[in-house]
This record gives structure tokens, sequence and C-alpha cells, in this order.
């Protein structure tokens, strides 16, 4: 009997990783119709689930291929197991599940993603903030600020873009100081191009139509 319980439950275990593999494969395919039709698949309950005992997996590759995949989807419901993820998880699983959780772009993920900034794996930081600035909560200003002076180009990119979705007031001193003196072209680009659209906010608040605007 319990032989045939381990039987019935490796059989399960096997349905439910081709199941997740295969819709993972679809969403990686060159064509559109069968990514479109992936992301039907993606909605249904079973195949979300599948997704989720994949990223629970120890192996790192079939699991960073499952947030990705969960990210994909964008459905709420697999949010706890992604928090879950970008604590605890292999570096590569973490990173995938950070950028997931910015697919969202809920507020309320914010606390979830910050720690990150603090990694010593640059594309974890990079990552991170592009996450961050995708959520659009009031919180993050302050460390996204900091990541400005990021000793890694590529995470002070990441921030200044960042910081330009989040109309971070703030954050306008030190662009412009990035603008003036950082030693990527890059990045100075960035900040000009954020410094532009932080403008444009500041411009739009002092409309005098603006407040009609918003009734």
């Amino acid at each position: 009997m319990r032989a045939t319980r381990r039987g019935e439950a490796a059989g399960q275990e096997h349905r439910v990783r081709r199941r997740a593999a295969g819709f993972v494969r679809q969403l990686l395919a060159a064509d559109s119709g069968e990514r479109a039709f992936a992301s039907g698949v993606g909605e249904r309950r079973e195949t979300r689930a599948a997704l989720e005992h994949q990223l629970a997996d120890t192996a790192m590759g079939p699991s960073a291929m499952a947030a990705w995949a969960l990210g994909e989807i964008q459905d709420p419901a697999s949010a706890p197991a992604l928090q879950s993820a970008v604590r605890g998880s292999a570096p590569r699983v973490r990173l995938a599940s950070a950028w997931a959780l910015g697919q969202f772009e809920d507020a309320s993920f914010a606390k979830d993603v910050l720690p990150l900034l603090r990694e010593t794996d640059p594309v974890m930081r990079a990552t991170a903030a592009e996450a961050l600035g995708r959520m659009k909560s009031p919180r993050v200003g302050a460390a996204l600020v900091g990541a400005l002076s990021d000793r890694n180009d590529a995470v002070r990119r990441a921030a200044v873009r960042a910081l330009a979705d989040l109309h971070e007031r703030s954050a306008v001193a030190p662009l412009e100081g990035l603008l003036l003196s950082d030693s990527d072209p890059e990045v100075r680009r960035e900040s000009a191009g954020a410094l532009g659209n932080l403008s444009a906010a500041r411009s739009l608040d002092r409309w005098p139509g603006r407040s009609e605007t918003r009734t």
C-alpha cells in the first residue's frame, strides 16, 4: 500500500513538472499565437499551481523560470509564493521573483524587494530598482536616491529610470549631480531625460487648470 501511494505521489509530481515546463516553453515560443495561448492557459488554476510548485523546487533553473512565468501571468493569487521566494530562495530565483513582483505594479510588494538594493550582486540591485520603479510606492524614493551613488553603472541607470517613473522630486538635486559629473555617458543621458520628466511634472502641478482636471 505504501509503495502504491509513493508511486502515485511520484506520478503526480511528474505530471505537475511536465505541465509547468510545457507552459514555460510556450511562453518562450517565437510564435506570437502560441505565446498568447500560453497566457490564456496561465490563467487556469492548475497551471498557476504547477508553476508555484516548481517555484519551490530545489533546482534553481526551473524555479527561476517558474518565477518569470508567474510574472508574465500576473495572477495576484501567485504573489504570496513570489514574496516567499524573493526572501529566501537561491539568488537566481530571488532575482526572477523580484522582477515578477514588479510586473504586478503593486506598491504593497515594495517591502519585499527593497532589501535587494543592498545585495552584493549588481544585477540583483539593478533588478530591484527597476521593480521598485514599477510599484509606484511612495516609500521607496529615499532608497532609490541612495542607489544613484551605487558603484555600478547599471544600478545607477536603473535607479534613474525608477525615480523618473515615480516622479520623485527629492531626486532632482542628485540627478543634476549625475548629469554633470557621472563617469558613464548612459547614466548622464538617462539623468537628463529623468530631469526633463520631473520638470514637466512640476510644470503641470503649477498649471492653473491642473486642479480642475482632477475632479
